[in-house]
């Protein structure tokens, strides 16, 4: 996979295989911008973005440190996928927290 754009720019989005994600990323790729998408659900990225130019996926449990560890590692830093200045957008997503969770359950 080749990461050429016009405007040299890069949209991270993540929660993007949902419907605002996906939508999100259209418009920035509308609009020159490399993109860097991330989600839990890495298949349903891959339906709709897998062979598109300036496109890659990962799969990232934002409420996970270890997962966003490896995304981390996995995501561009050089050659090809190098990001120079990403515009960074966090399109959806949810957490609980410890005490939440205690508290309901």
């Amino acid at each position: 996979m080749t990461m050429t754009t016009r405007n040299g720019n890069v949209a991270m989005i993540t929660g993007a295989a949902g419907a605002l994600g996906q939508s999100t990323a259209e418009t920035f790729l509308k609009a020159g911008y490399r993109l860097v998408l991330i989600d839990r659900e890495i298949e349903r990225l891959q339906q709709k973005w897998n062979g598109r130019d300036g496109v890659l996926c990962l799969q990232c449990d934002l409420t996970d440190t270890e997962s966003i560890d490896t995304a981390v590692v996995t995501a561009p830093g050089s050659g090809k996928h190098r990001l120079r200045s990403p515009r960074q957008l966090c399109a959806a997503g949810s957490h609980r927290y410890a005490c939440q969770q205690a508290r309901h359950a």
